[in-house]
C-alpha cells in the first residue's frame, strides 16, 4: 500500500522512487533463512554482485547486515509470519 511515497506492509517501507530507474529494480541476491544455523544463507544471481561498483557494493553489505539482523529478529519472534512459519516448519524458510 502506498502511503506518503511509500510501499508499506508489516514492518518494512520501500520507497516508491526505488521503482523510478528499471536499472534499479533487478535482483542481486536472495536471502534464505536457515533456523537450524541462526542465519540467513545468501545466493548471488550470477555475478551481479562482482558487477557492483565500489559504491554499491559498500551499501548492498550494509543493507545485507541490516537485514540479517531484522530477519533474525522476525524469526525468533512467534507473532510474525516469519516467526510463526519457522516455529512450524523448523527448519529453512524462504523469504
Amino acid at each position: 500500500m502506498l502511503e506518503g511515497g511509500f510501499y508499506r506492509k508489516d514492518n518494512v517501507s520501500i520507497s516508491a522512487t526505488f521503482f523510478s530507474s528499471p536499472e534499479t529494480c533487478y535482483t542481486v541476491a536472495t536471502l534464505t533463512y536457515d533456523a537450524d544455523e541462526y542465519c540467513c544463507e545468501m545466493k548471488t544471481v550470477g555475478p551481479r554482485l562482482l558487477e557492483l561498483d565500489k559504491s554499491d557494493r559498500v551499501d548492498f553489505f550494509a543493507v545485507y547486515e541490516y537485514a540479517e539482523d531484522r530477519i533474525r529478529e522476525e524469526a525468533l519472534d512467534p507473532e510474525t509470519e516469519l516467526g510463526k512459519a519457522v516455529h512450524r516448519a523448523e527448519h529453512n524458510v524462504y523469504i
